[in-house]
């Protein structure tokens, strides 16, 4: 009897000791486990925050840069704006003497002082360039000849050359054909002295001997007429449109253009 009380004792114990250690065991592991998902979190925190500052260092970054170029670039428009107005048109005078030199230099006054030489070169270039004809190069002629006009002459050359005048030279030799000027001779009539007084009449007036000369694409024929033209002319101050002042960089103007026309002879290469 004594013994199978101490059996049962025992068994009692036992079960005791199997209770409070599993409790320490489930106890322990619970702790370990805690302590895991301490260090998890931990370490998740710290990697959030490593990528939030990077993150946000670079923003920084690329707006500091953003900001720079923005300045950068408002300097150079303010730099531009204030050059621009130093932008201008620097007209060159080329002198070419009969000797063949060649002289260039600036032209430091508005006006330009003109002489015998540079008066013909005006006279016949306004003249090749209003009577002569080439499709190709018709556009540049008709605004040169319109800078190098005053008012009434301008208005009478457009209403020469309208499509719908039939006398015009568009409708007169097209595309098939061309016409070239050759100059025989230039007279001064009246040419304008520096130190006349107000009340001394003078005109510019000069009378130019020239051949037109039509010439064909298609066959050999040539015709040709001998007009005398009658101008006369001014120098006003040189515009301060650079395309106006690249074509008539002295001021020519012409005031009065007439035509005396002569029979056309016609004749083969």
């Amino acid at each position: 009897m004594m013994l199978e009380l101490l059996k049962r004792y025992f068994r009692y114990a036992r079960r005791l000791f199997r209770k409070d250690h599993d409790k320490h065991s489930a106890e322990s592991r619970a702790l370990d486990d805690s302590d895991k998902d301490k260090d998890y979190f931990n370490s998740a925190r710290s990697w959030s925050d490593d990528r939030f500052y990077m993150l946000l260092s670079s923003r920084y970054r690329y707006r500091c840069l953003t900001i720079v170029l923005a300045v950068v670039m408002v300097i150079l428009l303010v730099v531009i704006l204030l050059l621009i107005p130093a932008q201008h048109l620097e007209p060159l005078i080329i002198h070419h003497y009969r000797d063949g030199r060649v002289s260039v230099e600036k032209v430091k006054k508005a006006s330009v002082v003109t002489n015998h030489a540079q008066l013909e070169n005006d006279l016949v270039r306004y003249v090749v360039n209003r009577e002569s004809y080439d499709p190709m190069a018709y556009e540049a002629q008709y605004r040169l000849i319109l800078s190098m006009s005053d008012r009434s002459v301008s208005q009478s050359y457009v209403d020469d050359q309208r499509s719908t005048n039939v006398s015009s030279l568009i409708h007169q030799l097209g595309n098939q054909r061309y016409r070239t000027v050759r100059i025989d001779n230039i007279i001064v009539l009246d040419q304008e002295v520096h130190g006349k007084t107000d009340h001394e009449v003078h005109h510019n007036l000069a009378e130019v001997h020239a051949v037109l000369i039509d010439h064909s694409l298609d066959t050999a024929v040539k015709r040709s007429q001998a007009v005398s033209i009658i101008l006369s002319w001014n120098y006003s101050e040189p515009s301060l449109d650079p395309d106006v002042r690249w074509r008539n960089w002295d001021g020519f103007q012409v005031t009065h253009y007439q035509v005396k026309q002569r029979n056309w002879t016609e004749k083969g290469a």
